[in-house]
């Protein structure tokens, strides 16, 4: 599905079904209508066009080439070691600039997700990957929901975990435009071994400003560039439910301490839906 601007946005409440819960009614800004939730629901996922505000896409890319040439300086070179995953990955954004986290409210794209996860969620990761000219983009064919099982036992509760792409920059045929299946996510299955048959594929193309949104169990792939000429930049940012752990990256430094800094803030404020989205709060 494929939403444009202008967005208007509407408030959507929620209550929380918990006699204890503090902040138990919770109102989010939604740019979708029953309908469009509907949709999504089917098709696992949403390209929603122009969402970021030019003055929003400047800023996070400030930010994204700062702290880029902190920890790359002028090396290209990739850094997922496992060489599935091109080009340089910056982990807990947020955790490098504190300006990183107040962009990320201001964008709205929490709200995105609490409109299709309810308002409970957890930010489990807050990445960054970047793909320089003349380097090969491309990645393999994946999901980002791993918890489920075979069989699927009765009483599992599937995660719903939801991945949100912000193109930064263009991503079309010739630096890798964004491939996925369309309805995969009901599938309960990995991607094939040679990837889905090319008729089964939607290609999306990012243009800076738009947001991909799917569902963590969709199977999606970076397509191979065909040119590679340009810098593309694309956030990459997953949720869940709050009572889902926040993933913890112990291949690269952490900055688990300035982290705690904005939870700290959060607690100061009595913010409950921040210290959710954070880690720390929402869980069963």
């Amino acid at each position: 599905m494929e939403l444009h601007p202008p967005y208007q946005l509407q408030e959507l409440s929620f209550e929380v079904l918990d006699p204890d819960a503090a902040m138990s009614t919770r109102t989010v800004r939604s740019p979708f209508d029953a309908g469009a939730v509907a949709a999504i629901a089917d098709d696992g996922f949403v390209v929603l066009r122009g969402f970021l505000a030019p003055h929003v896409v400047a800023a996070f890319r400030s930010i994204i080439e700062d702290v880029r040439a902190e920890l790359f300086g002028s090396s290209t070179d990739d850094s997922f070691r496992s060489g599935q995953f091109r080009g340089q990955y910056i982990r807990d954004l947020h955790a490098h600039r504190s300006a990183a986290w107040d962009l990320m409210i201001e964008s709205g794209l929490p709200d995105v997700v609490r409109c299709l996860a309810g308002p409970r969620i957890v930010m489990r990761s807050y990445s960054v990957r970047i793909t320089h000219p003349r380097q090969d983009g491309s990645t393999v064919w994946h999901c980002d929901q791993r918890a489920r099982v075979l069989p699927a036992p009765p009483w599992f509760t599937d995660a719903h975990s939801i991945t949100v792409l912000g193109y930064m920059d263009a991503a079309n045929r010739a630096n890798g435009a964004t491939e996925l299946v369309a309805g995969s996510h009901l599938r309960w299955q990995l991607p094939p071994a040679g990837g889905p048959p090319p008729d089964t594929r939607t290609t999306i193309i990012g243009e800076p400003g738009d947001v991909l949104v799917f569902h963590g169990a969709v199977w999606h792939r970076a397509a191979e560039p065909e040119a590679a000429s340009a810098v593309r930049r694309v956030l990459n940012v997953q949720f869940a439910p709050s009572w889902s752990r926040r993933a913890r990256f112990d291949h690269e430094p952490t900055t688990e301490q300035a982290v705690d800094r904005l939870v700290e803030q959060a607690r100061a404020d009595g913010r409950l839906d921040l210290l959710e989205l954070l880690g720390e709060g929402g869980y069963m």
